[in-house]
């Protein structure tokens, strides 16, 4: 275990795997703060699958906070930015812990897919609009239908949480997420979408 960039040969052991074709896919789980753009080409040119960059934190403040590390912060987003532009077949995922979570940075996005249908605090509907999207799994528009499937789950709350977000964000004057929600539509549900829509002006996507 242990921080795999840090391995001077590490584009070479991916390529090994590669060759041997070893596992269906090859990834490398690090912290990211060693990538640069040699170790970027090299690693697109063997091959690797996938780079999974687990964040201690969106600012260098709150990285700091949680890693105890003093980052050139402009430059290692740049440096995760070079991997993404010259990612080629490789997949790129960003993954950062709530903790890290105290600050908003310009150039990262924060995605959430959540069923927002338990009660929050106010201090955890603050920390909601600093995502930039939402995307709200919701089984059905129906209430009682909701009801029956969450086993005693309150749509209403779902829908409640979603206009807590909205009116934190604008009383914090910040554009908050983009907020997306997707139901299971079938013919038993399908008459309250019509209802629900003008209500609640979120972009919602039908699964037949």
């Amino acid at each position: 275990m242990g921080e795999p960039l840090m391995h001077r040969n590490i584009a070479e052991m991916v390529h090994l795997a590669k060759l041997k074709n070893i596992a269906n896919r090859v990834e490398i789980l690090t912290n990211g703060s060693l990538l640069n753009q040699r170790m970027t080409n090299n690693l697109v040119a063997a091959g690797l699958d996938r780079l999974v960059i687990s964040l201690q934190g969106v600012s260098a403040r709150a990285y700091k906070e949680v890693s105890g590390i003093d980052l050139d912060f402009d430059h290692f987003v740049e440096q995760i930015a070079y991997f993404y532009a010259h990612k080629g077949q490789t997949h790129m995922h960003l993954k950062v812990v709530d903790i890290a979570l105290h600050a908003r940075h310009p150039h990262i996005k924060l995605r959430m897919t959540t069923n927002l249908s338990r009660p929050y605090t106010d201090e955890e509907i603050e920390f909601l609009t600093q995502y930039s999207e939402l995307d709200i799994s919701c089984d059905t528009l129906d209430p009682v239908l909701y009801a029956k499937l969450r086993r005693g789950g309150r749509l209403d709350l779902v829908l409640e949480n979603i206009r807590r977000v909205c009116e934190k964000a604008d009383a914090l004057k910040v554009r908050g997420p983009f907020i997306t929600l997707h139901a299971v539509v079938s013919d038993v549900t399908w008459g309250r979408c019509n209802d629900f829509s003008p209500t609640y002006p979120c972009a919602c996507s039908y699964l037949e």
